[in-house]
């Protein structure tokens, strides 16, 4: 799991992907059949504090790159969160 903190700015990036806080913003679900289907669809450059981007596991990996040019807080971090399939595969990008 990497932990990035600088300032007011807390934002948790890991495979591992568990997080148990609340959404308090909007949730944007990544995944096949899902309102985003690609890493990339997401509208990174307009996330703010509490949101959630939760990438879901598919049969096939995720090839692609993103950058995260948004900031949450401390007590409203951006959480990027792996959703395991039903066997608890965790997705992988």
């Amino acid at each position: 799991m990497a932990l990035r903190a600088s300032g007011t700015f807390f934002f948790a990036l890991a495979l591992a992907f568990t997080s148990t806080l609340p959404a308090r913003g909007t949730v944007y679900e990544v995944g096949d059949a899902l309102p985003f289907p690609t890493i990339g669809s997401v509208p990174w450059e307009s996330l703010e504090p509490g949101d959630t981007v939760r990438i879901h596991h598919r049969a096939a990996d995720y090839h692609e790159k993103w950058v995260l040019c948004r900031r949450g807080t401390a007590s409203q971090p951006i959480v990027i969160q792996g959703v395991p399939s039903s066997s608890g595969v965790l997705p992988v990008i």
